[in-house]
């Protein structure tokens, strides 16, 4: 039985953490932020101080994300200044925003997002804009404008309701160019601390970004450490983005510097549509791809799928739900030998080549 896990016990690799499924429009320059905060939570320190240089920019992006949820993301910009080239400051609450998005409610300046007082921590602050992730603020700035600060940190009235901490967690950051819309040219990564380990020994690093993958919806490693990722490009309402199919991509990191380098695509079908299941059992490959699974066996070696060469089956047929997040799953080799999986609370009375069938 071929293992399922990298070939080297010595290096710790969480590859599923970090995987990042926002999409690169190629050869795009990517839009960074030019400053940020850590993710805030109420368990977190509550207050963090934020500074960006602006240069020549003459405009500037106040965005606020959600990480977890959105629920209870009242986000407080205090005190927001604009710093200038002689030495001078002006609060930015001075100026008329040219949009603003609230992900709930209404941003409000000097009031937070229900229009009570800017509190965090227990103190509150006169000057300030009140908002609710996820939120994008744009201003027009005047000219020789050098930089800009703020504190930055979740509103009491959001981050504690009856008596209780709330699971609010945001991410403050500021751009001097439009940022990116979701799913749109951006970087966005998964912040590494919000990962908890229980092992001093263990570390979290980006081991992949998009262009390499796009919207990752299982992985698996074969014998020799390559990364394979079932993508889902064309998930529900995204249905018809990637008009040839969704694809099953194989990464690798072939001078073992601890980051993919080399990414090819081993089978891209239209009958493909968010697959949630991958499984690399030697040559074959095991795709879950209600209402069937398929297994694909790479007769050559050549890691490329070739209907000439290689062989496609389905095993099985007769799972509901396609494009359906609680339908088939992935398969795993017990000891045993027998291969197992799940399939969520949509069902299926499925059949297997020899036309038995299970209820």
């Amino acid at each position: 039985m071929t293992t399922k896990t990298p070939p080297n016990p010595t290096r710790t690799l969480i590859a599923c953490a970090m995987l990042v499924s926002l999409a690169h429009t190629a050869g795009a320059e990517p839009v960074r932020p030019v400053a940020e905060s850590p993710v805030l939570k109420a368990d977190s320190p509550r207050l963090h101080q934020i500074k960006a240089e602006i240069g020549d920019a003459r405009n500037l992006y106040l965005v606020v994300s959600e990480i977890v949820d959105v629920s209870h993301d009242w986000a407080n910009w205090i005190e927001p200044t604009l710093h200038f080239k002689d030495g001078t400051t002006r609060p930015l609450t001075e100026l008329k925003w040219a949009s603003a998005k609230s992900g709930w409610g209404n941003t409000q300046v000097n009031k937070n997002v229900e229009g009570g007082a800017l509190i965090i921590d227990g103190k509150t602050y006169a000057n300030g804009i009140g908002t609710h992730a996820p939120s994008v603020i744009a201003f027009e700035l005047p000219e020789n404008v050098s930089s800009f600060s703020a504190k930055v940190g979740g509103d009491d009235g959001g981050m504690f309701q009856k008596g209780k901490a709330q699971a609010a967690s945001m991410k403050f950051q500021v751009f001097t160019r439009k940022p990116p819309a979701e799913g749109k040219t951006g970087v966005t990564l998964v912040p590494e601390e919000m990962f908890t380990l229980a092992d001093s020994n263990l570390e979290i690093t980006v081991w992949a970004t998009s262009p390499m993958l796009h919207n990752p919806t299982n992985i698996d490693f074969d014998a020799e450490g390559r990364l394979y990722v079932a993508e889902g490009v064309n998930y529900r309402h995204a249905k018809g983005t990637r008009p040839e199919g969704d694809r099953i991509v194989i990464l690798e990191d072939t001078d073992k510097d601890g980051k993919a380098d080399a990414t090819s695509v081993f089978t891209q079908d239209t009958n493909l549509e968010s697959p949630l299941g991958v499984s690399v059992l030697g040559n074959q490959i095991i795709v879950a791809q209600p209402p069937d699974l398929l297994v694909y066996t790479d007769t050559n070696g050549d890691r490329k799928f070739d209907p000439a060469v290689d062989k496609r089956e389905v095993l099985l047929t007769g799972f509901n739900a396609r494009q359906h997040d609680h339908s088939l799953h992935s398969v795993t080799v017990g000891p045993d030998g027998l291969w197992n999986f799940n399939n969520g609370n949509c069902g299926g009375i499925f059949t297997d080549k020899s036309g038995k069938t299970f209820r």
